[in-house]
């Protein structure tokens, strides 16, 4: 339809616009004073940011609809950047970092605008073909702000980011509201909280995003103190990673979600095995490739969250979801940064660790369609 082309469309800009610089936040954050443990609390106050706006944005989109959340949200990313692109204090990029990472509470509304247009698409399917236009965006831009960060400094990548999440945001408002029953937040709305099925799930999902997350945050610094790469490099390894998302994206999208979302769990262990055992850059591009599993795992959770929840309360499962997911990513830098604070190689084996046992857990114990009600039906296609 429509409107989830222009949401595609706004979604590459943003994603252009944040690959430009988010490999290299670490790298900022070191320049700006911040040691290994204060990086890592910097990066975790962004998925602060996430996870405490998650659960009354997912309310609000089935109360209210969930467009007028995406009128509030980006113009909110504006502002962030403005504050990231101009300060050269850490308390004040804090702030900014955190202000981004709450403008991310669009994501349950956002995912329920998806489901709620997709026409005859399946859930997964057209969450990942969405998505993947973010994933397309981010694809580039790392190698190119690599280049910049190299050739002009890296606080050259944020003025250039702010032009695109502002060109994001003009895309974004010419989308319209759909069709929506509000949904009554009383008891039975609540229920979700004691649907066990559901409630077991997001146990998997918290730790399994958390034990994929671990090895993450710090990479870049990781990558530059032990294997020596320059920020360039860094950047091409960002691209391959982008790549990974929009192709494993459209090529997964429409397998049975329980199982990817286990396959995605190994795939963690080999990416980490390969930034412990070698520099080399071909070889670092394919745990970068397979790194992808953490970005595109957040849609499989959501479909096979669909499973066991109705429909009049997906906006509330798609914000506790998210909730979870986000909170992982809050714990996850901070238990990462004082890991590395005391050995390099240490959140990277944590990881190593902890994902054999999420894999099995999820791929025996993620609800299967027979465990709740039944696929939704194909939406009629909305035209607007």
């Amino acid at each position: 339809s429509r409107n989830l082309k222009l949401v595609s469309l706004s979604l590459f800009f943003w994603g252009f616009g944040e690959g430009l610089f988010y490999d290299y936040v670490p790298l900022h954050l070191r320049d700006l004073g911040a040691d290994a443990v204060q990086t890592g609390y910097v990066i975790a106050l962004f998925s602060f940011g996430l996870a405490v706006t998650m659960l009354p944005a997912g309310i609000a989109a089935d109360r209210y609809g969930p467009h007028i959340s995406l009128r509030i949200s980006w113009p909110l990313g504006i502002v962030a950047m403005l504050i990231i692109a101009f300060t050269d204090t850490l308390g004040w990029f804090t702030l900014g970092w955190f202000l981004f990472g709450c403008s991310g509470f669009v994501i349950p509304p956002l995912t329920r605008y998806i489901t709620d247009g997709r026409g005859e698409l399946t859930p997964q399917r057209a969450l990942t073909l969405v998505f993947s236009s973010f994933s397309a965006g981010f694809m580039i831009s790392p190698t190119i702000g690599g280049w910049i960060a190299q050739s002009y400094g890296l606080r050259s990548t944020f003025y250039l980011a702010l032009v695109m999440v502002v060109a994001s945001t003009v895309v974004i408002l010419f989308t319209r509201p759909l069709p929506h029953t509000p949904a009554r937040i009383n008891r039975n709305y609540l229920s979700l909280l004691h649907n066990r099925r559901f409630m077991g799930f997001m146990l998997l999902v918290f730790f399994g995003m958390f034990s994929l997350q671990l090895g993450v945050p710090l990479t870049s610094r990781y990558l530059q103190e032990t294997w020596l790469l320059s920020l360039p490099q860094i950047g091409i390894l960002g691209s391959v990673l982008a790549f990974g998302e929009f192709s494993l994206g459209f090529a997964l999208g429409g397998l049975p979600p329980r199982r990817v979302f286990a396959v995605l769990q190994a795939a963690g262990i080999v990416y980490a095995l390969l930034l412990l055992s070698t520099g080399s850059l071909p070889l670092l591009a394919i745990a970068f490739f397979l790194r992808a599993g953490v970005g595109i795992s957040r849609r499989f959770v959501d479909a096979i969250s669909m499973r066991v929840v109705p429909v009049q309360q997906h906006g509330l499962a798609f914000g506790l979801s998210a909730t979870v997911t986000f909170a992982a990513g809050m714990l996850a830098p901070a238990a990462a940064g004082w890991l590395y604070s005391i050995d390099r190689s240490w959140p990277l084996q944590a990881s190593i660790l902890l994902l054999p046992v999420a894999a099995v857990l999820t791929y025996l114990l993620a609800p299967r369609p027979v465990d709740g009600i039944p696929a939704p039906p194909p939406i009629p296609r909305v035209i607007g």
